[in-house]
């Protein structure tokens, strides 16, 4: 049981080194947002791409080692978890899982709370762009229409002039 639990705590060692990376990927990519670098943001998000494979896998492999353990002490399958396992094992290793269960929480949060930001910095930027077409064409009434009734009707696009009269 020992050699399990040295292996899930490396494992565990293991994802928090990756949520860090993470993180520093999407702070990244935040910089990327507000300076208009979308090129530099494209790599980013590939490189982010490649990190959640590897989170996946080593999530994976967490899962695989907690269901031997779950074996080795005799407990249904699926059924374990990581705060459970703290309290069934041996203080030594329930200290140092305990130290990894809260880093990794800790991370959890801070990584779903800057791709909150960086999904609002989009979204933003959106925006923008969006109001700057409806200045560029003329909003919508630029592309309206009047039906047979005599009321407008949109044409559902938009229209840009590109000839010079």
């Amino acid at each position: 049981m020992d050699g399990i639990l040295s292996d899930l705590i490396d494992l565990m060692d293991q994802e928090i080194e990756a949520f860090r990376e993470l993180l520093d990927v999407l702070s990244e990519q935040q910089r990327f947002i507000v300076q208009q670098r979308i090129e530099d943001l494209r790599e980013s998000v590939a490189e982010e791409e490649e990190l959640i494979l590897r989170m996946r896998d080593l999530e994976r492999d967490r899962a695989s080692k907690a269901e031997t353990l779950s074996d080795t002490l005799g407990i249904a399958p699926g059924k374990l978890t990581l705060a459970e396992i703290i309290q069934i094992v041996e203080d030594r290793y329930a200290v140092r899982l305990s130290e990894l269960r809260r880093g990794l929480l800790a991370l959890m949060e801070k990584v779903k709370n800057t791709n909150a930001v960086n999904q609002f910095l989009l979204q933003q930027g959106l925006r923008f762009v969006e109001s700057n077409i409806q200045l560029l064409t003329g909003g919508e009434a630029l592309g309206s229409r009047y039906v047979r009734t005599g009321r407008v009707a949109a044409s559902g696009g938009r229209q840009v002039v590109d000839r010079v009269i």
